[in-house]
């Protein structure tokens, strides 16, 4: 069986996780990245809260 999967990769370790499922309108599903996740300023580089937290210099 096949199945697709939206999944949020973090661009600067490689961590895979599911992404997360936003209902919009028309029952129309969307998909984002996951809580505690986030993009850099060019919204193309996301990354992961440990990533983040490093960038940072905050332990998660």
């Amino acid at each position: 069986m096949l199945k697709q999967v939206w999944i949020a990769k973090c661009d600067l370790c490689g961590r895979v996780e599911q992404a997360k499922a936003v209902f919009g309108q028309y029952n129309e599903t969307n998909y984002t990245i996951p809580e505690g996740w986030d993009t850099g300023h060019n919204k193309d580089f996301i990354l992961c809260p440990e990533c983040l937290s490093a960038i940072k210099g905050r332990t998660p």
